[in-house]
């Protein structure tokens, strides 16, 4: 069963939005609305069930002629901030033979890997050719370049850096049995407050 529902502007006490769901807690959710609907929804807007228990055709016919009665504000006709006339939804309606064998039929012929393979965009599992290997080794040996020519003092200053960033290598002074531990997540787990000693 289906409901259509209605949301109300507080501020003037306007309908800015028609629409229908296959439940009733669709026409409290702020998730899946367009921006209009949310730049309009920061400032307060309340909700209005219109109908309940109606089959999904009846409600997508329910939801067509309330948007037609309030106007769209993007066709500058009315007031809502619904971008299609309505009842162009497919929740909740029973799927045809005719229309399951159709998505069988487009499912089983479209395969995303070989679609990869062929626009040469899955490059897993594939053995690399012997350019790529080349560009590879090339990489490294500028890398290594670079890092040779520079003195020792950049390189030790460089490994400080990354050190006093990195959560394995910052130090800690446990309070309780006063041992410095290594890495944050060796101290959260036996020190602190997990200390044995914090009895």
């Amino acid at each position: 069963m289906a409901v259509v529902y209605r949301h109300i502007r507080v501020d003037i006490n306007e309908p800015f939005y028609i629409g229908i769901g296959d439940k009733k807690n669709r026409a409290y959710s702020r998730k899946s609305r367009n921006r209009y609907w949310k730049n309009i929804a920061k400032k307060g807007y309340k909700v209005e069930i219109l109908f309940e228990d109606l089959t999904w055709d009846q409600a997508c016919e329910k939801e067509k002629e309330f948007i037609a009665l309030y106007g769209r504000k993007d066709l500058k006709t009315g007031t809502l901030v619904n971008l299609t006339d309505g009842g162009e939804g497919a929740l909740g309606r029973p799927m045809t033979e005719r229309l399951k064998k159709i998505l069988k039929d487009s499912t089983n012929r479209f395969s995303l890997a070989e679609w990869q393979r062929e626009n040469g965009a899955a490059n897993k599992g594939k053995k690399l050719g012997p350019q790529t290997k080349e560009r590879k080794e090339k990489a490294g040996k500028s890398i290594k370049k670079s890092w040779i020519k520079r003195s020792q003092e950049e390189r030790n200053k460089q490994v400080a850096y990354f050190k006093d960033r990195n959560p394995n290598h910052i130090k800690q002074e446990c309070p309780f049995c006063k041992k410095e531990i290594q890495g944050l997540g060796a101290f959260k787990r036996f020190h602190g407050n997990n200390c044995k000693s914090n009895k």
